[in-house]
């Protein structure tokens, strides 16, 4: 009765370490597949961002030479309204 007692509780710790560890390795397949669409992403984030100031960048230049345009334009007024006088 004893050794049948010991085989059975044998068998029933070994069923639930298996399920233990089937219940992990899902849990872990998971949290991989989250890590590896954080990555995506985080790099898709990344490369927006980069286009972003990429953008700002050009934006900023166009800006620039608008003023310096306008500025040119604004001296070219005023020496034509000197030779005027």
């Amino acid at each position: 009765m004893g050794e049948t007692c010991l085989r059975s509780l044998h068998a029933d710790w070994t069923r639930r370490s298996l399920e233990d560890v089937l219940s992990k390795q899902e849990e872990l397949l998971k949290l991989k597949g989250d890590r590896d669409e954080d990555s995506r992403r985080f790099m898709e984030a990344k490369n927006r961002l980069k286009e972003i100031g990429e953008f700002v960048e050009r934006d900023r230049l166009v800006v620039e030479r608008a003023r310096i345009e306008k500025e040119r334009y604004v001296l070219e007024i005023r020496a034509a309204i000197r030779i005027q006088h």
